[in-house]
């Protein structure tokens, strides 16, 4: 669900696992200009 979501915003999740290390989770957002306007590019999004 957090990787659909990160994508439909531009943006990536990922989740690497490491024996003995533990898991360490990404979550890379988009940069948006100062001034943007977020209804524009801001897509639906709904939970399946």
């Amino acid at each position: 669900m957090v990787k659909q979501i990160m994508e439909s915003f531009g943006g990536e999740a990922s989740l690497n696992h490491h024996v003995q290390q533990g898991t360490s989770v990404r979550l890379s957002f988009r940069v948006v200009e100062r001034g943007a306007s977020l209804a524009r590019s801001t897509p639906n999004f709904r939970a399946s």
